[in-house]
């Protein structure tokens, strides 16, 4: 849900806030606010990890997760050796039991995969698109034929799956791009027009790069000749599909993404040559760039869009930047750099970006750096003039062809293990930076060496905010996944409940897993307010910017309730404690649903069991004076199996 008035109120920015504890040395952001010198501070948080053991794949690369309640689907690809992707199902409490996983094995030919997205034509989501430095693949994961158990007249054979394979670009060694599917299930990558067997370098013109949109069929019968499909192109130029490297992070990721649930013509991408954010509409064919150059970032790298619509890259420079489309703004935020001795800095080479909410997670492969991260973006943005072109769109004939895949399964046991966290506090943001190569196992069944070169990330939307998954490029002879449960130093303003909140530990044997403390209102810091945190059912918030009311003013809000929705709940805080509040909830209908009225400057109303719709909360001022009012609304939802 999304909170915002329809009055013409005053609106203010609000502050993040931070707790003050002596024994952690907590600082706040008004300090870091009001000095240009970082400040920061040292702790601890927990992780989990599992190995899988070695078996032909190694480093892997991109992933995904898709999450229904509290289970947790996890998809990543591996990027050397026999590529793989991977379906990986962490017990519903993470360390109280073995993950499983499952591997499909890729048709063979490419040199490294890039990025991986999940088709969604219906809840079973059987399809998993892969992009490779040659081609496309399609595993369909259900259509699939059982091994055999091994006899004495034949041997035995594994179980197979279909691939589908649309070779639509030349091998190139040195980059692959990410992957992006609309809401119509078109398929959108970016390449460069490369010479066979020529890598990029200075001699390859980063003005032959395209975007590129695949609508993908079934795949072709045995007896089909020559079968081909039509592809689209624009010839976007600006080296869009190529990473250059900066760091011993390996091979980055270009990327492209689309803002599927709103604006469905719209592609952006990475012009890393032209150090531009590119939009796409594929409907006019007009381009739209906006250069990064403006904040003082360069090298444009993976992208991604979080749920307002705000474009999220990492860059070969080491920042983040976002941009908003629709204002034409832009800000940078750069990662902090640890000194290494003697008298040097650490290598920053950022892989991964996760827009989750309040928080922009991200991954740092550099030398020394290894951490798994988390940024709550502070700042001031800047207006930047985006230059635009049409183009016209060209199409190509790219050859189809089935394959099959081999499937492989187990399950692992988890690791848990203790990462040293850096919080680090600047004007333009708050960085939690844990460092998954120093981490101590605390299990005792934890595997050498330790995790090197972090690579994809994503939130983890089944538990609170600052939980990611994530890759490690380097682990000895395994292929490592990741989970990591970053310290929320900053107010959440989307809260997700969060009931597990030590991951299965049990925290009699090892105390402070989850030991924030910097919300004494939230004792499990997943931004719901404890006392509207049930145990049997689970309550996600979002938490408006306080807004003036002056006397007699009303401010209003929508809230949509689902079919099961046990309840909603709107909770409205004043700055002025004898502040004279009411608050009303009313249906679809304009009926009066409930109502509260305000004691000590807070006013809380609950319509039970609402029944599905689009409900709106009235705030109103009773008294004379003027008051800035913080709306909290509450939906109640039961725990799904």
């Amino acid at each position: 849900m999304y909170l915002g008035t329809t009055v013409n109120a005053r609106r203010t920015p609000l502050r993040l806030l931070l707790a003050i504890s002596a024994s952690a040395q907590l600082f706040t952001a008004a300090t870091a606010a009001a000095t240009d010198m970082p400040t920061s501070q040292q702790t601890s948080t927990h992780i989990v990890e599992w190995d899988i053991p070695f078996a032909g794949d190694i480093e892997p690369g991109a992933v995904a997760v898709d999450t229904h309640g509290k289970e947790n689907r996890v998809w990543f690809l591996t990027r050397t050796g026999a590529q793989k992707v991977y379906r990986f199902d962490p017990a519903k409490s993470l360390l109280k039991g073995s993950a499983q996983w499952t591997s499909w094995e890729l048709s063979p030919g490419a040199v490294s995969t890039g990025g991986l997205k999940r088709l969604k034509p219906s809840d079973d989501r059987r399809y998993i698109f892969i992009r490779t430095s040659s081609n496309l693949q399609r595993v369909d994961t259900q259509n699939c034929k059982s091994g055999t158990v091994k006899t004495a007249s034949t041997p035995a054979t594994p179980p197979t799956c279909e691939v589908t394979v649309w070779d639509d670009k030349l091998v190139d060694q040195f980059s692959t791009s990410d992957l992006a599917i609309d809401g119509a299930n078109r398929v959108f990558t970016t390449a460069l027009v490369n010479a066979p067997n020529t890598p990029p370098g200075p001699g390859v013109n980063p003005d032959a790069a395209y975007v590129q949109m695949l609508i993908p069929g079934p795949a072709p019968l045995p007896t089909a000749i020559n079968p081909t499909v039509q592809v689209k192109r624009w010839m976007v130029n600006g080296g869009a599909g190529f990473c250059p490297n900066t760091g011993s992070g390996g091979t980055c990721l270009s990327g492209v993404d689309v803002y599927a649930s709103k604006y469905k013509n719209l592609v952006y991408y990475s012009e890393p040559a032209g150090n531009n954010i590119g939009e796409l509409n594929i409907v006019t064919n007009v381009v739209r760039r906006w250069c990064l150059g403006a904040v003082g970032a360069s090298g444009p790298r993976q992208l991604n869009i979080d749920d307002a619509g705000k474009i999220w890259v990492v860059t070969g420079s080491g920042h983040l930047v976002s941009l908003d489309p629709n204002t034409n703004r832009m800000s940078a935020h750069q990662v902090p750099v640890e000194m290494v001795p003697p008298g040097g800095f650490a290598e920053s080479d950022l892989f991964g970006v996760a827009p989750d909410d309040d928080v922009i997670g991200y991954t740092n492969a550099g030398a020394s750096e290894n951490k798994v991260a988390m940024l709550f973006p502070k700042g001031v943005s800047v207006p930047v003039t985006p230059k635009c072109e049409t183009l016209c769109p060209v199409y190509k004939d790219v050859p189809v062809r089935a394959d099959v895949s081999i499937a492989d399964s187990d399950s692992v046991p988890p690791q848990g293990k203790i990462a040293p966290v850096t919080i680090t506090s600047k004007p333009d943001g708050i960085f939690v930076e844990a460092r998954i190569d120093l981490a101590q196992c605390t299990t005792g069944n934890c595997l050498a060496p330790n995790s090197m070169f972090p690579r994809g990330i994503t939130p983890n939307r089944g538990r609170a905010q600052g939980t990611f998954f994530y890759t490690v490029g380097f682990s000895g002879d395994t292929v490592r996944v990741g989970f990591a449960r970053l310290p929320n130093k900053g107010k959440i303003k989307h809260g997700r409940d969060d009931e597990d909140c030590d991951d299965g530990e049990d925290a009699t044997t090892h105390p402070g897993w989850h030991d924030h403390g910097s919300h004494p209102d939230d004792a499990d810091d997943d931004g719901v307010d404890s006392k509207y945190d049930s145990r049997t059912s689970r309550e996600d918030a979002q938490t408006g910017d306080p807004t003036a009311l002056s006397a007699g003013q009303t401010a209003e809000y929508p809230v949509t309730a689902s079919a099961t929705t046990l309840a909603l709940i709107a909770s409205i805080s004043a700055d002025d404690p004898l502040a004279q509040i009411g608050v009303e909830i009313y249906n679809q209908l304009g009926a009066l649903v409930a109502s509260g009225v305000s004691v000590a400057g807070v006013a809380v109303a609950t319509a039970p069991v609402p029944g599905a719709g689009i409900y709106n909360v009235r705030v109103k001022n009773y008294g004379v004076r003027t008051f800035n009012q913080t709306p909290t609304l509450l939906v109640r939802e039961p725990w799904l199996p």
